[in-house]
């Protein structure tokens, strides 16, 4: 199978989920091109060296508003209506000459587009679609509603869309199937952290410090210190760290992250898939706080407390310190949980193995479509169950 995988262009979440997923997809022989922005170039060829890379603009979804309270409409305007415009024509001409089988996509609603240009079946791998995004973003918004009835109509016309856990889906898409959890797993590589004691975990990653909820991290540091806790922050933090936590542990961004959210009691982060992914794979739980109410967030709060994976704090809580000392200190006493172990990135390829077409290589040798299917399939694909 050759497959074309487009990435969002809207935060490093994105890529750090979709290259647990290219792992999968070149562990077992398919050839790969990664469809990214020239800033995350440079990262998917060292992660991913025998994957063809093709550089270009991708969606950027919205702007956070001033300190990170809620999504701005009126900054985000240009990146609707870049998202309705669709693929630059030199992108979906590169696509189309390295001859794809499927086109994948992590997000990018006019991965369809590049798709229909290939000939072939596009496939939406997310827990959110930017139809359901923009629209909650733009709501009201009579100047807005024709580039968000655009996006919408690339988001319908994917084949499939393989809905993952946290989050609303993409309903837009007529046939849709749930996957597991994808997220990068701890690597049992030393973290630099003395383990003497539990872990709180303060995981804005790259998020400027504008950004954060800052007054819950001084909350959250004397909660830390009164309960014997260690609190760890990114050193972006430094500064400010030195002030409202000087007991903080600073780890630098390159750090083993995921290793530290797994052991850690709890972690508190924005509403991010990526992020919170990667905590979950520990037995602590999370604090979902909000930046931008829009749907993605909402239900991922949900999903969270529903699962019994942590708290979420909504965007417009009217004391988001108080609020994320007070979930914190409910957390912090209840039992750990079982580690989420799920493997979503199997499920995936697995139903992209199921809709590809049959390769060249298959119908020279006279092999007939389904028989190609089932010959690089290993186990059944989720198109086939319940």
């Amino acid at each position: 199978m050759r497959l074309s995988f487009l990435i969002s262009d809207h935060g490093w979440g994105h890529l750090g989920r979709s290259l647990v997923v290219a792992a999968e997809v070149v562990s077992r022989g398919h050839e790969l091109q990664l469809v990214v922005s020239p800033a995350m170039a440079a990262r998917v060829r060292d992660a991913v060296p025998g994957a063809a890379v093709c550089v270009g603009r991708l969606d950027q979804g919205y702007i956070f508003g001033a300190g990170g309270r809620g999504a701005d409409a009126a900054a985000s305007r240009a990146l609707l209506s870049a998202c309705a415009t669709g693929p630059a024509p030199e992108l979906t001409a590169e696509v189309v000459a390295w001859r794809p089988d499927v086109v994948l996509a992590d997000a990018t609603p006019w991965a369809t587009v590049v798709a229909r240009a290939c000939g072939v079946p596009a496939v939406l791998a997310s827990n959110f679609s930017w139809d359901d995004q923009y629209a909650g973003l733009f709501e009201g918004d009579s100047e807005a509603a024709p580039d968000v009835a655009r996006v919408r109509t690339q988001a319908s016309m994917f084949d499939l869309a393989l809905e993952l856990p946290l989050g609303p889906g993409a309903p837009s898409v007529r046939t849709r199937r749930s996957v597991p959890l994808v997220g990068q797993r701890p690597a049992g590589r030393a973290t630099g952290l003395s383990l003497d004691r539990p872990l709180i975990t303060w995981a804005f990653g790259r998020t400027l410090p504008a950004a954060q909820p800052l007054a819950g991290l001084g909350a959250l540091a004397t909660l830390a210190k009164e309960r014997g806790f260690a609190l760890v922050v990114n050193e972006l933090l430094r500064d400010i760290a030195h002030d409202v936590a000087p007991d903080a542990i600073l780890l630098p961004d390159e750090a083993p992250w995921p290793d530290v959210l797994a052991a850690s009691r709890i972690v508190v982060s924005k509403a991010g898939y990526s992020t919170l992914a990667e905590a979950l794979r520990g037995s602590g739980h999370v604090i979902a706080t909000g930046v931008t109410g829009l749907p993605e967030e909402r239900a991922m709060q949900r999903d969270i407390e529903a699962r019994g994976l942590g708290l979420g704090v909504p965007v417009d809580a009217p004391d988001t310190a108080a609020a994320i000392a007070e979930a914190a200190r409910h957390l912090i006493d209840l039992p750990e949980r079982p580690p989420l172990d799920e493997a979503g990135e199997v499920d995936i390829v697995d139903a992209l193995e199921e809709i590809a077409p049959a390769s060249e290589r298959d119908r020279a040798s006279g092999v007939t479509e389904p028989a190609a299917r089932t010959a690089r399939r290993v186990p059944p694909s989720i198109l086939a169950r319940g």
